[in-house]
């Protein structure tokens, strides 16, 4: 009988968990779609790429500009278990805000395979900072910034907004995290580890879940077809910051790990709908 390695897991189950090209057999379809949508935002919409917030590697954002002035920003993180991926690949994010008269920010990270996930941590809240300090410059409104992410950009995103990593003198107006990763041990005891290389010190120091939120709106979402250990994650976190005057936790009828993101671009989606009523 193979031994537990985090709750009722063996290694091999655990690692089945967490890995979402295993759970969606026909993910490389939604990287196809992903890169026909990035080649039509690229086309379609205009953008400032590779701004630098920092001195560090990848320590830059694209702007996609909503027309008028004074106008709110979304921010958003990307996914890829701080270990792969780009902001170029979620360029289509800009597809559900911008229409919508809200700047769309989607910022870089130098990735953990090359840096402590402390590190890349304090990275994010740089780039927060300097979106706070140089917005207004773009024409957007440095009182109405809202986060989002997913993966683990959900993660980041939901540290953004606890008493030990929020950006000094900033009030995010609301976050959103999609299909997150807020509870680190499991992820340090599974195959997602093994380039990162996270002790499990670091692994409780880089959770949400420890910490408390500051008041900040939030929106938790998960897809119904994703696996235990997802949804683990989400209720853990909404268990703990029950608390919060303005949360709201969703689970998506038959959307994966991958999915959720075209929740965002579907007018008629539960997940659109909040977000927007959240942002207007």
């Amino acid at each position: 009988m193979s031994t537990p390695v985090y709750k009722h897991y063996d290694q091999a189950s655990l690692n089945h968990q967490y890995n979402n090209r295993e759970l969606v057999p026909n993910y490389e379809e939604y990287f196809e779609l992903w890169a026909r949508l990035n080649k039509e935002t690229k086309s379609n919409y205009a953008s400032i790429n590779d701004i630098p917030y920092g001195p560090g590697n990848n320590e830059k954002l694209d702007f996609y500009p909503a027309a008028g002035i004074g106008v709110a920003t979304m921010i958003f993180i990307h996914g890829g278990y701080w270990q792969m991926m780009a902001r170029s690949d979620f360029a289509f994010i800009a597809q559900a805000f911008v229409p919508h008269h809200i700047h769309t920010v989607i910022i870089g990270y130098p990735l953990a395979t090359t840096v402590s996930m402390d590190v890349l941590i304090q990275t994010v809240r740089r780039a927060l900072t300097w979106i706070h300090h140089n917005i207004r410059e773009y024409g957007g409104d440095p009182t109405r910034l809202y986060l989002s992410g997913h993966s683990a950009g959900g993660h980041l995103a939901s540290l953004m907004m606890t008493d030990c990593y929020a950006p000094d003198d900033i009030q995010l107006k609301g976050v959103v995290a999609l299909s997150g990763l807020y509870d680190l041990i499991p992820i340090q005891r599974s195959h997602v580890n093994e380039p990162i290389g996270m002790d499990e010190a670091t692994a409780i120091r880089c959770s949400s879940v420890p910490f408390l939120p500051k008041d900040v709106p939030l929106i938790l979402a998960v897809g119904g077809a994703e696996s235990e250990e997802y949804h683990a994650q989400t209720l853990t976190l909404a268990d703990r910051w029950r608390d919060l005057p303005k949360l709201t936790t969703m689970v998506l009828p038959e959307v994966n790990h991958f999915s959720i993101l075209s929740e965002l671009l579907q007018v008629n989606s539960t997940l659109y709908q909040h977000i927007h009523k959240m942002i207007s």
